[in-house]
């Protein structure tokens, strides 16, 4: 789906040497997003022009509020700002919800999550975000990314993230070798797993129990996940899998994908920890 508001604003990016790469929906296209070479506007363009939205692949200072109001992630900003005694502004308006670009010193280990502020996820290093003009499908309409109304200049701008708020989501555990919860218990022993097939399930309360799980788990429980997803939705399964999966030790870009083309519609049952 062409948007020229994604060609647009390519710029508002690249010109802050940011990098961008192409997705399908969500999802990334490139093996090894992660390290690849900076793609220039023109690629990026022919990229659009072909059906493709774009993504931002966060480098080591970036930090994106993520903030999803269908699991509560409004009251949960509003309770964050409060608490932090600060204002955190609004860039982009996604699919109900919005993301605020803030960037920090870099170098430490950043909780993805926090029990406390459930709908919202914190992306650091090793994670992207749909940029604005980009289309996402959603019940056979295409809703677009967006600046946000909040956001007067409707262009990049990236706040220095609030100490405090740096101070909340450092993993200390992950520095020093500690064994504090980080709100990502290890539950990988599937056997430990309910089964249900009630077709009641939604990519919300699918992101609910895949939080519970570990992404660092064993190769062969972590396929069956991705099986489990697979049943779930053959398409937007694949982006919920790949999202997850990047908190895993052993993440490599392009990995979900290329196993996803592997399974079929006989994939195991949708099940996890009730």
């Amino acid at each position: 789906m062409q948007n020229d508001k994604a060609i647009d604003n390519i710029p508002h990016y690249t010109v802050n040497s940011h990098k961008l790469m192409p997705l399908r929906g969500k999802v990334p296209i490139i093996a090894g997003w992660t390290t690849m070479s900076t793609l220039s506007d023109a690629e990026l363009t022919g990229y659009v022009k072909s059906g493709m939205n774009l993504g931002w692949v966060l480098g080591d200072r970036d930090l994106i509020v993520d903030v999803d109001p269908r699991n509560g992630g409004n009251e949960s900003f509003l309770l964050l700002e409060k608490e932090l005694n600060a204002k955190i502004d609004k860039t982009v308006k996604t699919i109900g919800g919005f993301h605020c670009y803030l960037k920090y010193g870099g170098g430490l280990k950043l909780r993805k999550m926090l029990k406390e502020y459930p709908g919202i996820d914190f992306l650091t290093k090793g994670n992207q975000c749909v940029i604005p003009g980009s289309g996402i499908v959603v019940d056979g309409k295409v809703v677009t990314y967006d600046w946000h109304h909040d956001n007067v200049f409707g262009c990049f701008i990236q706040s220095d993230a609030p100490k405090a708020l740096v101070g909340l989501l450092t993993d200390t555990s992950k520095l020093s070798g500690g064994s504090e919860d980080t709100n990502l218990p290890d539950l990988g022993d599937l056997t430990n797993l309910v089964g249900t097939d009630d077709g009641n399930w939604t990519d919300e309360s699918i992101k609910v129990h895949l939080k519970k799980l570990d992404p660092s788990m064993k190769n062969d429980e972590w396929v069956e996940v991705g099986m489990a997803l697979h049943r779930y939705h053959p398409i937007d399964g694949l982006a919920l899998w790949d999202r997850w999966s990047l908190d895993g030790d052993n993440y490599k870009a392009g990995e979900c994908a290329l196993r996803w083309k592997s399974f079929d519609a006989s994939g195991v049952e949708c099940r996890w920890v009730l």
